[in-house]
């Protein structure tokens, strides 16, 4: 750990309970939200229709804060031109100061203010308490995710808080004391427990799930893991206990101990279980914990509380059961994964696609949960179904990157005959050819109906063809899956992690399913990337193909964070299982893994001459206030090609008369992308990207568009606020929407109050539906209207402010501009302790030219105090004013900067409680 880290983002603990905000309770950052596209700056300040005033974005809103503007080229930074009445200059920062004599904020945590010790609380939306007063107003990614709701608003919905429980109060320090378990890591041990009833002879399942585990044994296993396996009917028998694997001999013992179907019907899972457990235990002084069992079976439960005793037994012993459903039969199965944090997935009869799945299911019982990294993960790379006729020749290709190339295997599999005759022929990149017959890679193992191809040594990046030609007079199906792993300890493989919202849907609530995936290489996003999902339904239904998008639109919440994102609403009225297989393409010049890790989600409490210091903290770079951070900057991604499998979601309690109760998604990126103010109206241009008919699929029917003067007129009282119609719209149709994911675009007109200097409307909307149902409320956009914007022009290098160097030797003058010692006639001595803080952040010692004294402190607020030996004085280019008593403290000077008088005939010196302010002591000479 860097030690910088606790040092600029505040105590480890403070840290974690902000993080642990995001990850359980679903809270969202309070602070300027980051820039996610190219050439653009974040949005540090909004104006209040409220105060009438520019604000920060903060929460609370009384922190202590000062208007800066950096140049990350220089490292130099000023105040910026313009106030909190008319505004500030284009890229002017908000920089909140550690002032506890002016700050009473205690919160929010969200703020990521975590170095200030007053900031314990996350916001509430209490009036009682000021100090931790919820901003609505403020454009954060907490109130346009969150509906302007407050932090604890949104936590109290969760179940660590709901009806009560838990309520706030004290924590004794001994309370906070942690308890630390040292756990040691074990060899890999799992058990295949199997179910070999008679309904597992149906649509080849057994003959599918033997291949699939022998090559599970044959070529995944890993030399050292321990494997057992279990089959089941109404009873339970072991085929082999746990046989740790060193050498081929101890493969080929577990292949052999693979059961047969049986003549038996009826499953009883928690015998099944309960010997599995056995096999784990090994023997009476040996824990199962850390043991998984990774369960098949087919159809019911013919002992459901034998198998309710069996899984209190297993989650008390810290065992994970992960089960493959290979019908839509067993409903019970979902349950049995997640009450001991496994994962359920599905086979559905005759759908050889969806093969994939068990390979997936066996590859993630000996990886997920493991402190393995990315690199020893097998990644699956394309698989494809063909059936080829009598002397039919065929191929296909498939794409490895740069990531990937080790231990690359190609893996044939049928189901539909004993033994195949048949020539495969591989052709790598570079034109080199490699042939079953003669490769010493390849292995044939007949019995279980697999060809395993091994390429030697690293695969090369590219395009590979595979070539496959029948030799038989009769025709085959065959199935082709090709899995390779990193490209070498010192790279990182792409790897992509599906992910659902709910694994089991009730249909009769409206519930929407919503489908996730990441992609990422290390903690670096990849972004830009064609990704799409395929669900398979139960009941004969077709598939459906559904892309997946990174745009922070619909169901997905942040753009560009390498997550891709889709609600799933097309669910035909039949109960059973949905599953879901993800498959990644790069784009052609725009896949581009991100050269950043996942940027911390805390603010660095920087004094601001030092962001030019401490360019990375904690590994991560730290960028200046509201300077652009390059977030698309990154290495291009090309032949990324992935496939991830078996992710189900059971549907059940269909209504017996089925109706439509999806509405259109929430927008949540409604902004204002122009503003123009004329004499008696304004014209704003709105753009969002389109929700549907149901949830993101389709096209919505009606736009209802509402404006205030406040973001709470319409977050409390939308129906009440005045609707834009058709008269005000300049370009767009409020009734007819573009088809969901496609980007709107509305140009329309608003009457303005030309009294006001600047002033601001703010806009909602939301869609509804062929049948008239509402979605919720979008985010809150805000366009404010201004006569004046003050210029964006840096000062002149006399007037700028530079940051201070590391370095232990005065620093002395130059001849123009920078920073240099202040110099006075009077003056002689040299400055000894140059930078001395007055609270933080301050500034280092500048130079006032004479003659500017009033520009300098009505515009930019900088002001220079000299600590002489015989007090304090004020330095306004030549004149000075004393202000305290001989030998003052930084703290006597700090609390009476105020008390400057006015001097009859000279230029005021009085300094305003946002002045930058620095002390440096020289020699009494004044």
């Amino acid at each position: 750990m860097d030690p910088q880290v606790e040092e600029f983002y505040g105590p480890l603990g403070r840290l974690l309970v902000h993080e642990w905000g995001h990850y359980r309770w679903g809270l969202f950052d309070e602070h300027p939200s980051v820039n996610t596209g190219p050439n653009t700056n974040q949005e540090e300040f909004y104006f209040s229709s409220i105060t009438n005033t520019f604000h920060g974005i903060s929460c609370s809103s009384s922190f202590s804060s000062k208007a800066l503007k950096f140049d990350p080229d220089t490292g130099k930074y000023w105040a910026c031109a313009g106030n909190d009445t008319v505004g500030y200059e284009e890229g002017c920062a908000h920089v909140t100061v550690d002032n506890s004599a002016m700050t009473n904020s205690t919160g929010s945590i969200m703020y990521s203010r975590q170095f200030y010790d007053k900031i314990v609380n996350f916001c509430d939306a209490n009036d009682s308490y000021s100090e931790n007063l919820h901003d609505r107003e403020s454009p954060s990614t907490h109130n346009r995710l969150c509906a302007s709701l407050s932090c604890w608003q949104i936590m109290q919905h969760h179940r660590d808080f709901k009806d009560g429980l838990n309520p706030p109060r004290d924590v004794e320090a001994t309370e906070l004391v942690p308890d630390f378990h040292i756990a040691q890591g074990r060899a890999r041990r799992l058990v295949l427990l199997i179910d070999t009833s008679r309904s597992m002879m149906f649509d080849n399942r057994f003959e599918i799930l033997l291949s699939a585990a022998a090559h599970f044994i044959q070529s995944v296993a890993e030399n050292g893991s321990h494997v057992g396996i279990v089959h089941f009917n109404q009873a339970a028998h072991v085929c082999s206990w746990l046989i740790q694997i060193q050498s081929q001999e101890d493969r080929d013992i577990l292949l052999s101990s693979l059961p047969e179907v049986s003549d038996i019907s009826g499953s009883h899972y928690g015998l099944g279980l309960l010997s599995s457990l056995q096999v784990l235990s090994l023997n009476e002084s040996d824990s199962p914990a850390g043991g998984v069992i990774l369960m098949f079976a087919d159809g019911s439960d013919a002992g459901s509380v034998v198998t309710e005793q069996a899984l209190q037994l297993i989650v008390n012993n810290g065992v994970r059961v992960d089960t493959v459903a290979c019908t839509q039969n067993p409903k019970t199965f979902p349950a049995i994964a997640t009450k001991t944090g496994g994962r359920s997935y599905n086979i559905q009869a005759g759908e050889m696609s969806l093969l994939p799945v068990l390979y997936h299911a066996f590859a993630n019982a000996v990886i997920r949960g493991q402190a393995d990294s990315d690199r020893h993960r097998r990644t699956m790379v394309s698989s494809f179904t063909k059936t080829l006729n009598a002397n039919m020749e065929w191929s296909s290709s498939f794409f490895l990157d740069e990531s990937i190339g080790r231990k690359t295997e190609i893996v044939l599999t049928w189901v539909d005959r004993n033994t195949i005759d048949i020539e495969v022929n591989l052709t790598s990149p570079s034109g080199e050819t490699i042939t079953n017959s003669t490769y010493p890679g390849c292995q044939d193992v007949t019995k279980f109906k697999l060809v395993i191809i091994s390429v030697q040594n690293t695969a090369e990046v590219g395009e590979w063809e595979v070539r496959m030609r029948n030799l038989a007079g009769t025709s085959v199906s065959i199935t082709c899956l090709v899995t390779s792993y990193a490209r070498s300890d010192d790279v990182e493989p792409v790897i992509v992690t599906p992910m659902l919202s709910s694994y089991e849907i009730d249909a009769s609530s409206g519930e929407q399913l919503r489908i996730y995936t990441e992609i990422r290489q290390g903690l670096r996003p990849v972004i830009g990337a064609k990704v799409m999902a395929s669900i398979y339904r139960p009941g004969g239904y077709p598939q459906i193909d559904l892309p997946l998008f990174d745009n922070g639109a619909g169901a997905d919440t942040i753009q560009n964070d390498g997550v891709y994102s889709r609600y799933y609403v097309n669910q035909a009225d039949a109960q059973g299982f949905n599953t879901i297989q993800i498959t990644v393409m790069s784009n052609e010049n725009t896949t581009v893994v991100l050269n950043r890790t996942s940027q911390p989600r805390a603010v660095p409490s920087l004094p601001p001459s030092k962001y030019a210091e401490y360019p990375q903290i904690g590994g991560f770079p730290i960028f200046p206030p509201n300077s652009q951070q390059g977030y698309h900057v990154g290495n291009k991604v090309t032949n990324l090609r992935r496939l991830a499998s078996g992710f189900t979601s059971y549907y059940d309690n269909f209504p017996s008369s089925p109706s439509d109760v999806t509405p259109p998604c929430r927008v949540h990126d409604l902004h204002v992308t122009d503003v123009t103010k004329l004499e008696d109206e304004g014209t704003i241009v709105l753009s969002w990207t389109a929700p549907g008919n149901d949830a993101d699929m389709g096209s919505a029917s009606l736009y209802d568009i509402r404006f205030a003067q406040n973001v709470s007129t319409l977050v409390d009282n939308f129906e009440d606020a005045p609707s834009i119609t058709d008269l005000e719209i300049i370009q767009g149709n409020l009734t007819t929407p573009q088809p969901a994911m496609s980007k709107e675009v509305f140009s329309i007109r608003v009457p303005l109050n030309q009294l006001n200097i600047t002033s601001c409307m703010t806009f909602a909307l939301r869609a509804a539906d062929g049948g008239n149902r509402f979605g919720d409320i979008s985010n809150v956009a805000r366009a404010t209207f201004s006569t004046f914007i003050p210029p964006s022009a840096p000062p002149e290098p006399s007037m700028s402010i530079s940051v201070t160097p590391k370095q232990t030797e005065p620093k002395t003058a130059p001849t123009t501009g920078g920073a240099i010692t202040p110099s006075c006639p009077t003056s002689t001595g040299s400055s000894t302790q140059p930078g001395i803080n007055l609270g933080k952040p301050t500034v280092d010692t500048c130079h006032i030219p004479k003659g500017r004294e009033r520009r300098v402190l009505e515009r930019y607020e900088i002001v220079l105090i000299v600590v002489c030996g015989s007090g304090a004085c004020v330095s306004v280019g030549c004149f000075c004013r004393k202000i305290c008593v001989k030998n003052p403290s930084a703290r006597d000077v700090h609390s009476r900067w105020g008390d400057i008088p006015q001097s009859e005939g000279k230029t005021s010196a009085r300094l305003k409680p946002s002045s930058h302010v620095v002390i440096v002591d020289i020699e009494d000479s004044f």
